[in-house]
Formats: C-alpha cells, sequence, structure tokens
C-alpha cells in the first residue's frame, strides 16, 4: 500500500481527531483479538457513525475487503501511521472555531498546499483578530494585536 490516503480524503482535520483516531484504532484491534469480534464489528463498536463510515469508504477505496480481518487489520495499521506522519500546521486564533470555520480552514491549507495536514487548533483570546500561523518550523504572526504593538504611540493633544 503506497498510500492510504489520497489527497481528497479526510479522515482527521485536527491534530486531536487524529490522536482520537489512532487511540480508537488501537481499541478495534484490542476488541478483535480479546473478545473475538470481527474487525469490522470492533470499528463499529469503536467509532462514531460518521468515522466508522470514513473508515469503511477508505476500506473500499484502496480494495480493502472488510470481511477479512488480517487485511484490515494490516491496513489500518498503515492508516493509523500515515496519519501519525501528516504534518501539523498550528494555528492561535482568539476563539473556539465552529465546524463551519474548521471545515473552511482546512479546506484553505489543503488547496493551498496541496496536501492534508493536521490543524493544532490553540485558542488565545489575548489575540486581536486574525491569526498565528506555525508550520515547518515558520511562524508568522497576523494578528492584530501585533500590528498595534509595532505602532508608535502618539500623544494626543490636550
Amino acid at each position: 500500500m503506497d498510500s492510504t490516503l489520497s489527497d481528497t480524503d479526510y479522515i482527521a482535520r485536527t491534530k486531536s481527531e487524529a490522536n482520537e483516531l489512532t487511540s480508537g484504532l488501537h481499541t478495534v484491534n484490542s476488541l478483535s483479538f480479546t473478545l473475538g469480534k470481527t474487525i469490522e464489528q470492533a470499528i463499529r463498536e469503536t467509532f462514531p457513525y460518521d468515522m466508522a463510515h470514513k473508515i469503511f469508504t477508505i476500506c473500499q477505496k484502496n480494495n480493502i475487503d472488510v470481511s477479512n480481518s488480517s487485511s484490515v487489520q494490516a491496513f489500518l495499521q498503515e492508516l493509523s501511521k500515515q496519519v501519525e506522519t501528516l504534518p501539523v500546521v498550528t494555528i492561535q486564533i482568539a476563539f473556539s472555531p465552529k465546524e463551519r470555520t474548521l471545515n473552511a480552514i482546512y479546506n484553505w491549507f489543503l488547496y493551498q498546499l496541496k496536501k492534508q495536514v493536521l490543524l493544532d487548533i490553540q485558542v488565545d483570546p489575548r489575540l486581536i483578530g486574525s491569526a498565528t500561523l506555525s508550520y515547518k518550523g515558520n511562524f508568522k504572526d497576523y494578528s492584530l494585536s501585533k500590528k498595534l504593538q509595532e505602532t508608535p504611540v502618539q500623544e494626543t493633544p490636550s
């Protein structure tokens, strides 16, 4: 398996979603070994419906037979490795984004970078407008508060 995830498949948008996914995949392996459940049953019991559906869709796109436990386990291990190696973009913003905003941010980076990333969203209410970004060691501060700090203060006449 060269690449489990295509550029159009996202299984996790954020670092926390990626952590939940990899933790869940370990649970799936545990359930199938210790309780004798099929991989398909373990996935359905471990993940919410939408995540389980994404996993099955990615399996199908990669021609993985979900009734073949050993091939699904190998595939899920590869999926977990790929998710763990996705680059992380750290974003500091002044608010906790809603689903629509999170999707817009994720899709913007997907379009700009032409590859999947994991967003590490950090909320900093001290930021005034806009955001700070960190990616591959590069840091950019686009916040209004930084611009205000850089602006010389002028005395106002009394």
